[in-house]
């Protein structure tokens, strides 16, 4: 730390103390004793001092920055669509994948043009305006004991993955810091909640903390407190009616992937069943059962078709699908009003 007297001239004095990627304190209570340490140097020191703080906003960190006395004295600036990151990582990707074609060994031998304009498209969709998805897929492909184009393929899934060599080793390891600060106990709850988000059809339930809690029975505000930990891959409405947003596209791919997740993984074919269900059960509780009902839009085949694998036919499916008069060994496209 900086003592006053350490500088004969006050012009000598730095101006500007930065600190980067407090998040990599993965201590929440170290994050908020450094935090502390900042806040009460910059209460006690007789000249200007920025602090100038870089971190994904994990909810430690938010909380104490939420606190009346630090609104007072510090300004957040959130780096989203305003300040339009998927335009500087096209750039970077561009930029890249044109280094990539000159410097590497098999360079000379990529088809023009590589990649095409629709994987850069793909590739930035998929960073939903994050460096990280982009700085990995670069890290993953530009590998000199490779084929960058098999690698770019692995990337989108059109070419198996050797053992021991994923493209998103960075990546999730960030997802699993992420999932490592949530109570064991809250774990499997939160699973629940976002195989819901992001695996029921829009038609079916809104994806707003609202609308989840009723799917799925719980409390009011459950979902805020369980998704809270989850503050830098996941954002919450500030309205319980609001849509909740998520930060990495990329985050779905990771909790469907078992190699990936591994005890955060979402069974896809059992969370369909469980979401199902539920639907049923509202037919059951006497919700009304008009031709409309979410649960045939549900059985539609152009939704089904989307999910590209089996109808999910778990024994406490076919019962619930026996319960309200639906043939559960017909195929889902017979099963329309």
């Amino acid at each position: 730390m900086i003592n006053e007297g350490d500088f004969d001239n006050p012009q000598e004095i730095p101006n500007v103390f930065i600190l980067d990627g407090l998040n990599e304190c993965t201590d929440p209570k170290s994050q908020r004793e450094i935090l502390k340490t900042l806040k009460v140097a910059a209460e006690q020191l007789h000249y200007p001092l920025l602090f100038l703080i870089f971190s994904r906003e994990d909810k430690p960190i938010r909380d104490f920055f939420n606190k009346s006395s630090m609104r007072r004295m510090s300004n957040r600036i959130i780096l989203n669509e305003k300040y339009h990151p998927d335009a500087d990582i096209r750039i970077y990707l561009q930029s890249k994948f044109n280094d990539i074609a000159l410097n590497h060994p098999a360079g000379a031998h990529l088809p023009l043009p590589w990649p095409s304009g629709e994987d850069i498209d793909r590739l930035v969709e998929k960073s939903s305006g994050q460096f990280i998805y982009a700085s990995t897929v670069i890290e993953f492909i530009e590998s000199h004991h490779h084929s960058p184009e098999e690698r770019l393929n692995i990337v989108f899934g059109l070419a198996p993955t050797p053992d021991k060599d994923t493209p998103f080793t960075e990546l999730d390891a960030l997802y699993r810091q992420i999932f490592h600060s949530v109570p064991n106990f809250n774990v499997k709850d939160i699973l629940e909640v976002l195989a819901v988000f992001f695996l029921a059809d829009a038609e079916c339930v809104e994806k707003s903390p609202r609308g989840i809690e009723r799917f799925l029975s719980l409390s009011p505000g459950r979902v805020r407190i369980l998704l809270g930990d989850l503050h830098s891959a996941v954002g919450l409405p500030e309205e319980d009616d609001g849509p909740i947003g998520v930060f990495h596209a990329s985050l779905i791919d990771f909790l469907l992937d078992c190699t990936r997740s591994g005890e955060y993984y979402i069974d896809v074919k059992a969370a369909h069943a469980s979401i199902t269900r539920r639907l049923l059960m509202s037919i059951m509780e006497g919700k009304g059962f008009p031709s409309y009902h979410p649960i045939f839009m549900y059985y539609s085949d152009p939704y089904f078709s989307k999910l590209n694998h089996p109808f999910p036919r778990t024994a406490r499916l076919l019962l619930s699908l026996s319960e309200v008069g639906l043939n559960p060994r017909a195929p889902p496209q017979s099963l329309r009003i």
